[in-house]
Order: structure tokens, then sequence, then C-alpha cells
């Protein structure tokens, strides 16, 4: 049924009502149905062109304000807001003519005069300051704004304008301050509210920028540059199927927009869909090809997949394009990082640095170069530089963190570790849990859910504060992988014993197992460092005793890890790399490996030999139960840095472990022995790569224990 007609009268208070309310859909409809009725109507005109530049639509208000000039041009304020309308919409020139028309047709009065200098002041000093900003003069361009605002202190363009100049300076805070300001005093402004949600994105604030941006995008549905920063704002929070619509809202509000197919190919690297990546980046590189990011970002794809020269020649045609793009430097010394030219890599940071002090991946990525290179000490401070530049960057904490553990200073470092919860797309998500997770408070009575979070080594070596919990009171409760809930059925102080995905019981708190060192305040001097704390079945220790039978000096051996395990090429070693050991009287070398390296024993040196354990050795679906009891019975376990070496210090065996030069954060730097494991001895690299030489000493360690 059709509502009552309303009068011109009646619709615009009724207009005017919903417009004051931010309706504005309603407003519109009402405005435009008095125009219907009367077409030249001078408030409705005016009144909607006014709505249409607070909506961030100056374009579209300049006839509805137009026609209001036109149908009464005594009213001073029409002709006032038809210049600011075409100043907003760029076109300043335009505006002071339309004040001079306005002057011309006899609109002298003292208050149109008072108004019409002012404006011209403000708006002449604004057109100064945005041409010295474009001119890169920025102390100038500030000083002007300055003026501005002696002259008017809520002038939204001016505030505006110095945010625009501080996020120029990498004064990202102060540009939120400012947008800020500008966004409270002019309301629905497009351009402020999108601008203001990159503040916020810059801040790591997502879901105050993600509120910003959608604001911006309400107030004009078509604006391509908020929607594609809402796509990264979602992508960075690990949205990435949400972020892909964002991009394509933004290409599809402006097809030949080449940031949004560029961001849509970054989000299809996140999602490993590397060949919708790369069609996207060639997208943006047919519509732009001189644009230095697209290639940065393809150089990026290219790298994940491993093709590290195609990605290196991206990366230095983004630079011959654009030798002042900082991130194409420092993308080129990640892929020289990776191909271990570290000196070439470090040169390739400090071209970015110097380029753009502010860019803080640049001092994280450095960091990591100095630390793959040993130098611990020099890598934290640039953590440390690239986190007073992003307070909240993920992933500088937590590579700060284990720079940290690596060198002891554990009180630290376990703080630094809980932002592996807020690595995103890069780390592993965390649990969510009604109950709250424990903070090391008193437990005494109360039940603790223990679950595991990472690979099985970890699982290992850290299940071993189960038993504190328990001595501090706790009911205890342990998730962990089905593979693993035999063997830990063993450890003391564990009421119950859960697989990852069964059903859990009551809990009245809850603890990832690698939070544990930091709920009770662990340091290197107070690891909890009794052993054993796991048990091998004595059924088959007796088993498997039988069948290696007592001849010899029986060594465990353990050449290789997961290949999937990002540090693998460094911690795993060729199996002929054992062969001093072999040459050595009475030893028999026995393999404890699984699946990954067993076609290495059908390629050995003359005269090595090493024993398999057949085919039904760990064969079930129990993990280590059969590794832990052979273990009972050998006097040694050689291993690379895998969970093997955990699980022979966790049992109390004897157990040498072959390190890279940097290890990974359990084995500190130089030490011998682990503070972890007291049956553990350690061997490290002397100099990345240098195997032969960990051996030879674990050679002429062994010769002297036989002796």
């Amino acid at each position: 049924m059709q509502g009552p007609i309303l009068s011109i009268d009646e619709a615009l208070k009724e207009a005017t009502f919903h417009h004051q309310a931010q309706r504005w859909s309603e407003a519109e409809r009402l405005y435009l149905a008095i125009l219907q009725m009367q077409p030249l109507h001078p408030v409705s005109n005016h009144t909607l062109g006014v709505m249409s530049v607070q909506l961030g639509w100056p374009a579209k208000a300049l006839p509805y304000l137009k026609t209001a000039v036109e149908a009464n041009p005594a009213t001073a304020q029409y002709w006032l807001s038809y210049a600011e309308a075409l100043r907003a919409a760029g076109r300043a020139q335009e505006a002071r003519s339309v004040l001079a028309q306005g002057a011309q047709r006899g609109l002298r009065g003292e208050a149109f005069d008072r108004i019409w200098r002012w404006s011209e002041a403000i708006f002449g000093l604004l057109a100064q300051a945005i041409g010295l900003r474009d001119a890169g003069r920025l102390d100038e361009s500030t000083l002007v704004c300055q003026r501005v605002l002696s002259m008017e202190p809520c002038q939204p363009d001016a505030l505006h304008l110095l945010g625009l100049i501080c996020h120029d300076q990498g004064r990202h805070g102060r540009f939120g301050d400012w947008v800020d300001r500008a966004v409270r005093i002019a309301g629905a402004s497009t351009p402020y509210h999108a601008n203001f949600g990159l503040a916020l994105q810059l801040a790591g604030r997502l879901d105050e920028a993600g509120a910003a941006y959608r604001a911006a995008i309400g107030f004009r549905p078509d604006h391509a540059e908020a929607q594609s920063n809402l796509g990264n704002v979602l992508r960075d929070q690990g949205r990435y199927d949400d972020a892909v619509l964002a991009f394509r809202n933004a290409i599809h509000s402006r097809p030949d927009y080449a940031e949004a197919h560029d961001n849509l190919g970054n989000v299809r690297c996140d999602q490993r869909r590397f060949r919708e990546a790369e069609a996207a980046y060639h997208f943006a590189l047919a519509l732009k090809p001189d644009h230095s990011p697209g290639y940065s970002n393809l150089g990026n794809a290219l790298r994940d997949q491993g093709r590290l020269n195609a990605a290196q020649s991206a990366y230095h045609q983004a630079i011959r394009l654009d030798p002042a793009y900082a991130g194409a430097h420092c993308n080129l010394g990640n892929v020289l990082q990776g191909t271990r030219r570290f000196r070439d890599a470090i040169a390739a940071y400090d071209a970015a640095i110097g380029l753009n002090p502010s860019l803080a991946d640049a001092y994280y990525n450095r960091g990591k170069t100095l630390k793959d290179q040993g130098q611990v000490d020099d890598a934290v401070t640039a953590y440390d530089r690239a986190l007073s530049l992003r307070p909240s960057y993920a992933e500088a904490h937590y590579n700060r963190a284990m720079a940290d553990l690596l060198r002891g200073n554990y009180s630290v470092g376990w703080k630094e570790y809980e932002w592996r919860w807020r690595l995103g797309h890069k780390g592993a998500a965390p649990r969510s849990f009604e109950k709250p997770q424990w903070d090391g408070g008193a437990i005494n009575g109360r039940t603790i859910l223990l679950h595991s979070e990472q690979g099985m080594g970890d699982s290992l070596q850290f299940c071993r504060y189960a038993p504190l919990a328990a001595a501090a009171g706790a009911k205890v409760l342990l998730e962990a992988p089905r593979s693993l809930t035999r063997l830990l059925r063993t450890l003391p102080g564990v009421e119950q014993i859960i697989a990852t995905g069964d059903t859990l019981p009551f809990f009245d708190v809850h603890s990832p197992l690698m939070s544990l060192p930091a709920a009770f305040g662990t340091l290197v001097e107070t690891i909890p460092a009794a052993v054993p704390y796991l048990s091998a079945e004595s059924e088959r220790i007796r088993v498997w005793r039988d069948r290696l039978g007592a001849s010899g000096y029986k060594i465990g051996v353990m050449w290789q890890g997961s290949p999937q395990y990002q540090g693998d090429r460094e911690r795993s070693v060729p199996l002929a790399r054992f062969s001093p050991l072999a040459e050595l009287s009475g030893v028999r070398l026995i393999s404890l490996q699984k699946s990954h390296g067993l076609d290495q024993l059908e390629d050995l040196p003359a005269g090595m030999e090493v024993e398999q354990l057949g085919e039904d050795f760990d064969n079930g679906p129990d993990a280590f139960l059969d590794t832990a009891a052979v273990m009972m019975s050998l006097d040694l376990v050689v291993t690379v840095d895998t969970a093997t070496g955990h699980l022979a210090g966790a049992l109390g065996r004897p157990a040498w472990i072959a390190l890279p030069a940097i290890p990974h954060w359990v084995w500190m730097l130089e030490r011998e022995d682990s503070p972890w494991y007291p049956s553990l001895r350690l061997f490290r690299q002397t100099e990345p790569g240098n195997w032969s030489g960990v051996f030879a000493r674990i050679a002429d360690q062994l010769a002297t224990v036989l002796a």
C-alpha cells in the first residue's frame, strides 16, 4: 500500500530530520521526491548537494548546488557551498571563480565579504600546502597548514593534510592523530575515513582499521582504494577468502587498478595458489608496466616456489624501474639470504634502510641474516629497531624470542615467545577454549589441561612440566597427538592422556606445553632437568635386547629429519658422514631412521655397514615405542637434531647430537652439554655447513671411550 503523499514542506522537514540523523538513503529519497515535484527547489537542491559532499561525492553534488545557486542567486550560502564542492572535487580555481561571481552579483554584505575573503585565503593556503607536499617540501607544507589552522582551528582539510605529511615522514602515530581529528570534524568524508583506516592499519589496530575502511565504503561503495586496503587488513587477519572478495570488489569498481590486481596476487600467494598469483601480477604489470612493486611481488611468488634465479631477476627489474624502491632491495636481500649469500643480503638490506630508514622489514630481515651468521647480539639490536618502528610486528617479536632463548636470556625470551600466536598465516593458530590460559598463579585443587602444539620433539621435551603442575596441587590432563599417547602414559603426575581430537573432559584452566616455561618462570638455572621422565615398555625392552644381541658397541644413528621442517637443510646430513664411526673396531651402527633418508642405506661408502631393525620396527600406530625400547639396549645414540635426540634425553640415555653452527634455540650457543638433558652431549659445527669436522670430533671422542 502506498503511504500518504507529503507536501513539499512536509517532505523537506522529514528529509532534514533524516539528514541530521545521518540516515542518508532516506534523506536522499525525500530530497529527490521534492525535486520530482519541483526540480528547481533551491533548498532541496542545496541540501542534497551538501549531503553528497559530506559523503565524499563532490562531483555528484555539483549539479544540485549549481541549480540552487541559479534558482536563488541571492543566498550567499549557496555560493559558498558550491565553491566548497568544487574545491573538494579538485577544481580550486573554479571554486574561486564561483565566489568571485557571487561578489559580482552584488552579494556584498558584510557576512559574504568576510566569508569570501576568509575562504579565498584558506583556499589559497591549502592549494599552496598541497603543492609544497607534492614537491616533497614537507616542512614548508607543514608550516602553511599550521597557518591555516591559526586562522581556522577546525579546518578539516588542513588537519587531514598534516596527517598525510606525517605519513610521508614515517610518523604513523601522528598521521593517525591528525586524520582522526579531521574525521571527527568532517564526519562523513570517504577520503578521511579511508586514510584513518590506513593509519589504524599501520598501528596494527586491524579491527578498527577494517571498521574505518567499511565506513569509507559505506559512504562511497565504489571507492576502490578503500576496498583494496580493506582486503589488506583481512589478509593480515588471515581471512584470505574475505580478502579475495575485497580485492575483487576493488577491481570491479576500477578494472584498471593495478595495485588491486597486485594485492590479489599477494593473497593468492598466501593461499599457496601460485598460478593464480602469477596471473594477477602479470595482469597488474600489463596495466602498469613500470609498476615496480608488481615485479617485486612477482619475485616473492617465484621465491616461495623455490625459483630463486627467476625471483632474483624480478627483484632486479623492480630496482631498475625504481632504484629508490626500498622494498625491492629488501626482497632481493631475502632471496640472497635464502641462497646463503649473507654478505650480499646484508648489503641489500642496508641499501633498503638507506633509502627508507623507517622500513621495519629491512631491519627485521637484516636481523635474521645476522642471526644465521652467529651474530646473535647484533641480530637482537636489529629486531629491536624493527620493533621501535612497528611495535606490533609479530615476526620480529617471535624471532627476538628465538634469539634470546638461543643466548639463554630466558626471562625475556619466554615472554616474547608468546608472540608465536600472532603470526597469522605464518604460524599456528591459538586454541580457543572457554576456560582461561593458566598464568602461573595458584593451581592447587584445580584441573589443568596441557596440550601439545608443535612437533613431536617439542612434545617430548616440554611434557616434563606436567609433573611440576601435579606437584603444585593440580589435577593434570595431557592432550597429545594420538601416536604419542601410549609413550606418554609413562609420564608421572598425569591423571589422564587424551588424544588430539577426542572429547575433552572438564578442566578449569589450560596451557599449551610450550607456554609452561613462562608460567613457571623458568631460567637456565631452574630448568626441570630430572631424567628419566619417560620410560620404555619392559616387554619391548626384553624383545629388542634379544634381537640386538650383546656383541659390539651398539650405536643407534639418525641422519635425517623431515624435509618439511624449515631448517631441515641445515640440520640433516648424508648418512655417509657417519663413516668415521663405522671405521672404529667393535662399533655397530644401527639405523633408527624411519621413512625419510632410508634410500641412503643402499649407497654406503665402501666398508661401511649400518644394520636395519626390520620392517616391524615402530611400524604400528604408536610412535617411538620400539625406538625407546631399542635405546635401552644401545650403548650410545648419535643423531642430528630430531625428536630422536629428545627421546634419548627424556629416557636418560646417552646421546651425542650433531648440530649446525646456528642450532635450534633449545641447544643454546657454545655449550657442549644441555641444561635440558643431562645425558646428552653436543657437537657443533665450527663454521656453517662443515659437517666433516663435527663427525671427526665425534669419532675421536668415541675412540677415547672405546680405548
